[in-house]
C-alpha cells in the first residue's frame, strides 16, 4: 500500500468515526425501542430505508423540516411532527430529531424571543393593529393580557418568524452539506498506478 493511499485511507476513517460519534445519541434502526414515540412504529420505520440515508436527496429536506420544525411555536409535539415530517418528505429522521433538541426548556423562550422580532416587521405589513406587548420588559408568562386576537396575531408572528429564520437556516446548512458531500464524493483515494509510476 503506497504512503498517499495510506494516508487518504486513515483521513477517511477518522472522518467516519467523528461522525458516528456525533450520532451516538440519534435515532438508529438499532435503538429505536429506546425512543418514546418511535418505538410505537418499529415496522414502519425500519422498512423505509430512506429515513437513514445521509444521501443528499434525503439529508436537505430534513435539514429544511428539521430547522422549520425546531423554530416553530409547537413545543412538545415537534418529535411527532418530526417523524411525519420524515415520512411525508422522505428525509432524514435522526437528522430531524437532532434538530428538535435545539429546541428545549431553556432555549425555547430566546427562540420564540427572536421569533418575535423577526416576524413583527412581516405581520405589520398584513396586520397594521399594533399588539402593544413589549416583550423586553415582561417577568413571567403571566405577565401577558392577551385576548383570543391577540393571542393569534402573537402565534402568527412567532410562527412567521420561527418560518424566515427556518427557511434562511434551511438555506445555509443545506449549502454546506452539498459542499461537504460533494467534496467527499469527488475526492477519491490516489491513484496507485500513478503514484508507483512516480
Amino acid at each position: 500500500m503506497t504512503d498517499p493511499h495510506h494516508k487518504w485511507r486513515m483521513q477517511r476513517h477518522w472522518r467516519i468515526r467523528r461522525i458516528k460519534r456525533f450520532l451516538r445519541p440519534l435515532p438508529r434502526r438499532a435503538n429505536i425501542h429506546r425512543y418514546p414515540v418511535l418505538k410505537w412504529f418499529p415496522k414502519t420505520l425500519h422498512k423505509r430505508s430512506y429515513l437513514w440515508s445521509f444521501k443528499v436527496a434525503s439529508a436537505v429536506p430534513a435539514l429544511y423540516a428539521g430547522w422549520i420544525i425546531t423554530l416553530l411555536p409547537i413545543f412538545g409535539i415537534q418529535s411527532p411532527l418530526a417523524i411525519g415530517a420524515a415520512l411525508l418528505l422522505r428525509a432524514n429522521l435522526p437528522i430531524l430529531i437532532a434538530f428538535q433538541l435545539l429546541s428545549n426548556p431553556f432555549t425555547v423562550g430566546l427562540i420564540w424571543y427572536i421569533n418575535y422580532l423577526v416576524g413583527e416587521p412581516v405581520v405589520n405589513t398584513f396586520w397594521p393593529e399594533p399588539l402593544d406587548i413589549d416583550i423586553s420588559k415582561l417577568q413571567s408568562i403571566d405577565e401577558l393580557d392577551l385576548d383570543f386576537k391577540k393571542f393569534v396575531r402573537l402565534f402568527m408572528t412567532i410562527s412567521i418568524g420561527g418560518l424566515c429564520i427556518g427557511l434562511l437556516c434551511g438555506l445555509i446548512s443545506s449549502a454546506i452539506y452539498r459542499f461537504i458531500a460533494y467534496r467527499g464524493h469527488y475526492n477519491p483515494p490516489p491513484n496507485n498506478d500513478a503514484s508507483q509510476s512516480k
